[in-house]
């Protein structure tokens, strides 16, 4: 156990360093983490999660899965996502959108996504004035987080058969509501949802709040999932139930997402798994996964979280007002070497950023889930 983060009582948040990192990445309980990992991978039995990257979403068990943080649970970058899929490590995914309970009801559309409300903004306004812009504009097409979750599953029929379960976590509380199951045969595929959402579907989108949640969330029957889906959302209740006893002010933490990390990295394994003591507690880490044959695609992305932390540095209560972390993680120190300058030379919100005093990117490189080089970036601003 890293000796920065093992003296923490259950309210406090660790300072994140190199050295913490370092530490937590090298523990035995990371190292329990990645054999469990390892393990399933040569079972077979890996979930794919493509989820929206915010950092209250909670894994059900993040040593058993890939986990491929895009903001809003956008369109997956295509190359990592066709080799994900067919690999033979990988047995089953989900695509999981993401909202605040609290806006839940009867004939409304549930939010808390912020990638998915700046693409309501988008709709309003469609001019194409930043990095961000372009990136809401190519990869999120729905402000729903269901709609949003279905159109990137259905888009994953492209590269496997792999079934798929498409569903929606509340994350002030945890709960995953399973949506829809999506199954694949060679050329043909077959949809199991409620009605309201294989009526939206079928006509061409047309999209109705009133009609798509006039009875609440158009939640499947535990009935109609298969038996992993089963145990997906049974080992949820159980790791939410762990967490609510250790925190038990997660759900009042879990209203204003203020992540201390910002995790930039193209590692499948979960940052939970690489750094469990860090990654325990939600909303301590904020994810967006980079993809080297679409970098663009990524470093748009990164341009969300930091642009609000811009914009609420300092301000306590405000989405994240303490996000002073970058961590830049690949397999290949050089290239995470190469992506900080890439960053801080094109971004000008990512420059402005990293000029805070008290603000740092640090670089690493891990390899199935080891980190073996780790240091501070220094950039020449």
């Amino acid at each position: 156990m890293s000796p920065e983060l093992s003296t923490l009582s259950r309210t406090e948040r660790p300072k994140i360093t190199v050295g913490s990192l370092f530490g937590d990445n090298r523990s035995e309980w990371a190292e329990e983490a990645r054999t469990i990992w390892r393990a399933t991978r040569a079972e077979g039995n890996l979930t794919l999660v493509a989820k929206c990257g915010d950092s209250r979403t909670v894994l059900p068990n993040p040593d058993t899965v890939i986990d491929l943080n895009i903001i809003a649970t956008g369109e997956p970058p295509p190359r990592p996502l066709e080799y994900i899929l067919q690999s033979p490590g990988v047995r089953k995914a989900v695509v999981m959108g993401h909202f605040d309970g609290e806006t839940a009801g009867v004939g409304k559309m549930p939010r808390g996504c912020g990638g998915l409300r700046a693409k309501e903004d988008q709709l309003k306004n469609p001019e194409i004035e930043s990095n961000l812009d372009y990136y809401i504009s190519n990869n999120i097409y729905h402000p729903d987080p269901i709609v949003q979750s279905l159109i990137t599953g259905t888009g994953m029929l492209e590269y496997s058969d792999r079934p798929i379960l498409v569903a929606a976590q509340n994350h002030r509380t945890g709960e995953i509501f399973p949506i829809a199951v999506i199954h694949s045969w060679g050329n043909k595929g077959a949809i199991v949802a409620q009605k309201a959402v294989l009526t939206s579907l079928r006509h061409g989108g047309r999209y109705d709040p009133e009609r798509f949640y006039e009875n609440g969330m158009p939640v499947l029957d535990e009935t109609d999932l298969t038996s992993e889906f089963i145990q997906f959302l049974s080992d949820s209740r159980e790791k939410m139930k762990r967490l609510k006893d250790k925190f038990p002010d997660l759900y009042e933490t879990s209203r204003v997402q203020d992540p201390l990390l910002i995790d930039f990295s193209t590692r499948s394994m979960p940052f939970a798994t690489c750094f469990p003591e860090t990654g325990e507690r939600p909303g301590m880490a904020f994810g967006v996964f980079v993809s080297p044959e679409e970098l663009i695609t990524s470093t748009c992305q990164i341009e969300y979280p930091i642009s609000q932390s811009l914009k609420n540095h300092g301000q306590k209560g405000k989405p994240f007002a303490s996000t002073n972390t970058i961590l830049i993680d690949t397999e290949d120190f050089t290239v995470s070497d190469i992506l900080a300058c890439k960053l801080i030379a094109e971004s000008r919100v990512v420059k402005d950023w990293a000029s805070i005093k008290g603000h740092k990117i640090i670089i690493s490189a891990t390899t199935d889930g080891v980190t073996t080089e780790i240091e501070e970036f220094k950039p020449n601003i």
